[in-house]
């Protein structure tokens, strides 16, 4: 463990609440994983395919409420991942 984890206090708290942080993010990130994803597997298709998708799902994760939440979803998905990592939790 590191000297960190002992300063953050009970470890499985921050632990529980960081796992937290993944669940709640987890489905806001994945949503924008897996139109980016999808979109890259259409090229299979063709390249006036993917693009006409690509636009498509543009309406919705480049929508200005939308885009902020899969933003802070991916931000928090990766730095509570991150800090699970760092702190051997």
């Amino acid at each position: 463990k590191t000297e960190l984890s002992y300063k953050m206090g009970n470890s499985e708290s921050v632990q529980r609440n960081l796992t937290t942080a993944q669940y709640v993010s987890a489905p806001i990130f994945g949503t924008f994983l897996a139109t980016h994803l999808i979109n890259h597997l259409t090229l299979h298709f063709g390249i006036d395919f993917a693009q006409n998708l690509q636009n498509t799902f543009r309406l919705f994760y480049q929508n200005p409420v939308i885009e902020p939440i899969l933003l802070a979803g991916a931000l928090v998905h990766v730095v509570a991942s991150y800090t699970k990592v760092y702190l051997d939790i």
